[in-house]
């Protein structure tokens, strides 16, 4: 007798799940949990096989290897061709006795294998892009994060009203928290989607919105694998450690402008990577006293450096961190120092000091990105300056807007 599992998607809806069940002779099959009215939870698998014309009945025999030996673990008669199950993940044994119309009994040849893996249920934390424009009439690659996502896991869009488009190619990093899935262009329709993960054994993970459109060519800002930053923020800062020149010693300073260009050519199931240039302006002014007599001191300080930047989106692309990190140089100009004479009069008595200074940054950013193109940042930076004295280092909060390209 040739018998043969055959997949058994849709057999349980009313248990609320489904589940896959694969040649057993072929590929093992999975224990997923299968959720029951109530909260009672246990393994269920739908073992079919192919009828025949003059059988009565069939009786299912199923062995279990326990300790090198094969011990008894299921064992049913139906008139059906399909008996759920409850096996436990393991090794197992099979065969399937047909008793026919006269009560006579017919068995296989012999056993057959099973393997039963536990089915893993997958997590979804992330994709990109969030939209699509169908003119342009390229493939949709989306790249994914998540957790215990299985190498030959299924990948496949789903539509509010049940439309679903599988991958036509998907690939699985090997840590299993990382892909990227390709849809073909015609087979592609207007609409939101979400993604949804599906691994051996029927367990699921969705993700919502992916939005398919069909914008003129190159109206449509979506996510792309190169991306352009420009930013534009308010910026003061909050002395840290030294005094810079020994005069400034204010608690905080609070003009600034700093503005952002950067280029983001390297994208990754973990971020983005690029370069950023950062041109930067403060005012700062310190009053104090010296030799009974008051003083001012004040300068612009101008600064350009150079980042390496990283960038995370989340929330499907909505919200971003971004982290940076680098070097360049400071322009102290102007630094003067402002004393009263001795009718008390202010008058400007020299140029203390003009001169560039390295400086090193570092920073942290969170952004809120609206209509996929302009977003707002809160963040800080941190800077120190090397002026071979004193070496003052500032934290500068920072607030801005911008534009990704």
């Amino acid at each position: 007798m040739r018998y043969t599992l055959l997949p058994g998607v849709g057999y349980n809806k009313l248990l609320g799940s489904v589940f896959l069940i694969i040649a057993a002779n072929i590929q093992p099959i999975y224990a997923a949990p299968d959720i029951q009215y109530k909260t009672e939870k246990r393994i269920v698998q739908y073992m079919r096989w192919e009828p025949l014309p003059d059988a009565l009945s069939y009786e299912l025999r199923i062995e279990k290897l326990t300790g090198g030996r094969w011990q008894p673990a299921f064992s049913e008669l139906t008139e059906t061709n399909e008996i759920k199950t409850a096996l436990e993940p393991g090794e197992y044994r099979y065969r399937v006795d047909v008793i026919d119309l006269l009560g006579r009994r017919r068995q296989p040849a012999g056993w057959a294998r099973l393997t039963v893996l536990p089915a893993l249920q997958p997590e979804l934390t992330s994709f990109e892009p969030v939209s699509h424009n169908i003119r342009n009439k390229k493939p949709l690659k989306v790249g994914f994060t998540g957790k215990r996502i299985e190498l030959n896991a299924q990948i496949f869009l789903v539509s509010a009203d049940g439309i679903m488009i599988p991958a036509e190619t998907t690939t699985i990093g090997q840590d299993k928290n990382n892909g990227e899935a390709v849809f073909t262009p015609n087979t592609l329709k207007i609409g939101y989607y979400s993604l949804v993960v599906r691994n051996p054994g029927g367990l699921e993970a969705a993700l919502p919105t992916l939005a398919i459109i069909a914008g003129q060519t190159g109206s449509a800002k979506m996510p792309e694998a190169t991306r352009f930053i420009f930013e534009e923020g308010y910026m003061f800062m909050l002395p840290l450690t030294g005094s810079l020149a020994g005069f400034f010693n204010e608690p905080f300073y609070p003009a600034g402008i700093t503005l952002r260009f950067a280029y983001l050519p390297l994208r990754g199931a973990y971020g983005r990577f690029g370069v950023e240039v950062e041109p930067a302006w403060n005012y700062m002014e310190s009053k104090g006293v010296y030799h009974s007599s008051d003083y001012v001191v004040y300068a612009h300080m101008f600064s350009a450096s150079i980042h390496l930047l990283y960038r995370k989106d989340f929330l499907n692309g909505h919200l971003g961190l971004t982290a940076r990190a680098g070097g360049g140089m400071s322009l102290l100009y102007d630094l003067r120092v402002q004393q009263r004479d001795d009718r008390r009069q202010w008058i400007v008595t020299f140029d203390l000091f003009s001169g560039l200074v390295p400086i090193f940054t570092a920073s942290l950013g969170l952004s809120y990105i609206f209509n996929n193109n302009f977003f707002l940042e809160a963040g800080a930076e941190f800077r120190m300056l090397f002026d071979g004295v004193h070496y003052p280092s500032y934290a500068a909060p920072l607030l801005s807007f911008g534009f990704l390209f």
